[in-house]
């Protein structure tokens, strides 16, 4: 094993110099994003200016920061994203590729979801440390919550 000398170490600190940064002396500025999620409902993309997107089966509103999705109302299917805990609406027309998300609202994801057609309506159970039995009527919107246990 090799020895490290003094000559040796004061050549490894000049080699070293330019990468040593003081910290204290750096100036860290906030990004655009970075405060208040840039205004944005959902995404914010870091660029020079504030640009917003919105997640899957959502829809950009003119205000450019926040996200809607619209309700199909007959011809479609439920999809239901338990890893991201997202409920979706799919085209049941020949040919459409539309999916809109469903926006269940709330902090608690579901964990399980029923569509009945005949009713009109949407029941998902929520998981959390508060259970939660939610209704949804698709034409009204009109929602119900039950709290299922605590």
């Amino acid at each position: 094993m090799k020895q490290l000398t003094q000559h040796s170490l004061d050549n490894l600190l000049q080699q070293l110099a330019p990468l040593i940064v003081d910290v204290p002396s750096v100036v860290i500025s906030a990004g655009p994003c970075e405060v208040n999620n840039g205004g944005c409902e959902y995404i914010c993309l870091p660029h020079a200016t504030v640009l917003c997107a919105c997640p899957l089966g959502f829809t950009l509103g003119s205000d450019n920061k926040s996200c809607h999705s619209d309700t199909l109302h007959d011809n479609f299917f439920l999809l239901f994203d338990d890893i991201h805990g997202a409920v979706y609406q799919a085209s049941d027309t020949s040919g459409s590729k539309e999916v809109l998300a469903v926006d269940i609202g709330g902090e608690q994801a579901p964990v399980a979801v029923a569509y009945d057609n005949s009713l009109d309506l949407m029941v998902w159970l929520t998981k959390g440390p508060t259970v939660y039995l939610r209704t949804r009527k698709i034409a009204t919107g009109a929602e119900t919550s039950i709290l299922f246990s605590e």
